[in-house]
């Protein structure tokens, strides 16, 4: 799969296409072998590719849509917003794929992506922001708000310019900026959690379930769904009994709704 963009002029909008390569093209490599994939999509700031070509990012100012690309399929997996829709920030600057994990840079923040189920087509992603320079897009230091969320990871503030995502060294991050080279720890149990599974390292992140408060498990749980992991839910030990008996029921797990009926 190739992303062809194209503008007349300086002026115009400009559009691009994705083209795939045709079932019967015998294996050649020529133009004809290739055909349109998907809708006209508008003129994209960069594309950028992970290390095993199936996962795609195409980027547009703020906005950053997610593709799956695995023959003889290719798919949209979903879109996100990266930056603060209270707080006017710069599009989107750059963008690399680390172990199954979309990062995600503007010009003073660092964002985090991270993905769904890659078998069932749209997939529900989330978002967080892990560094950044502006305090207000920081939920705890945000104006007249007292929100502190418990299960998301903490936002660390760094004197941020035009950072670059490197990759991970030692349970951090490594940012590279205009005013050197940063590291961002990514020790909360949420986004060891959440790396672990994107990297298919799933005994590896069930052993962080303990660092989450049963108080939190309900939204961890949620949080297990999103990342195409229900299977793992049932071993979270404060679930409420409704949740238990909901996940036993639309996933078909019958062994531990008997369980619980007989209990």
């Amino acid at each position: 799969v190739i992303c062809v963009a194209s503008r007349s002029v300086e002026d115009d909008a400009g559009h691009a296409h994705f083209y795939t390569r045709k079932i019967d093209d015998n294996g050649e490599h020529r133009a004809e072998s290739y055909h349109s994939a998907g809708p006209t999509l508008p003129y994209p700031d960069f594309v950028v590719w992970d290390d095993d070509g199936l996962l795609c990012a195409i980027v547009v100012e703020n906005r950053v849509a997610v593709y799956l690309s695995n023959a003889p399929e290719f798919v949209l997996l979903g879109t996100v917003y990266i930056g603060s829709r209270s707080v006017p920030t710069s599009g989107v600057t750059s963008a690399k794929f680390v172990h199954g994990a979309l990062f995600c840079c503007t010009w003073n923040s660092v964002h985090c992506v991270l993905l769904g189920d890659l078998n069932g087509g749209v997939c529900k992603m989330d978002t967080y922001l892990l560094a950044c320079t502006e305090l207000a897009m920081i939920p705890e230091k945000a104006p007249k708000d007292d929100t502190v969320f418990s299960f998301a990871p903490k936002v660390l503030p760094l004197p941020l310019a035009q950072p670059s995502v490197l990759g991970y060294q030692s349970g951090s991050l490594i940012v590279s900026t205009l005013r050197g080279v940063q590291a961002i720890p990514l020790s909360s149990p949420l986004m060891r959690i959440g790396l672990l599974l994107a990297a298919g390292q799933v005994e590896r992140a069930v052993k962080w379930f303990d660092g989450v408060p049963d108080s939190d498990h309900e939204a961890l749980a949620s949080f297990l769904e999103r990342r195409g992991h229900p299977e793992l839910i049932l071993q979270l030990p404060g679930l409420s009994l409704e949740t238990i008996v909901d996940a036993s029921m639309r996933f078909a797990y019958v062994d531990r709704l008997e369980d619980v009926v007989e209990t």
